[in-house]
């Protein structure tokens, strides 16, 4: 199957979260959700999430569980929008194995999903 390589950069938190908690509504968001209805009428299957919340030092994180659990990890800030996802874990070893072969530093990790 050939890959439909596309990147999107997008804000993640904390403007999103808060807004979406405190029930305020982004152009983002509406940005977001008009891409998320695109991508399901083409019929994107897979979505590759990466945060830029690295360590500077490394390495960097492929979760390949089953399942992912909202992780929140910014000190002082509570908000109520939790969300679990499905994990694709044969896609998250694929990633890992394809980083330690371009010499990354990479590990897997089972941490949840980033904010």
């Amino acid at each position: 199957m050939p890959l439909n390589r596309r990147i999107l950069l997008a804000p993640h938190f904390p403007a999103l979260l808060v807004d979406t908690a405190a029930g305020r509504e982004s152009s983002v968001q509406e940005t977001l959700r008009d891409v998320g209805a695109a991508w399901r009428r083409e019929g994107v299957q897979v979505v590759v999430t990466m945060s830029a919340g690295w360590p500077p030092e490394g390495p960097f994180q492929v979760d390949n569980g089953g399942r992912h659990k909202t992780l929140l990890d910014f000190e002082g800030v509570d908000t109520a929008v939790h969300y679990t996802c499905d994990g694709w874990t044969d896609l998250a070893n694929a990633l890992h194995a394809n980083g330690l072969a371009n010499g990354l530093p990479v590990e897997t990790v089972h941490r949840g999903m980033d904010h």
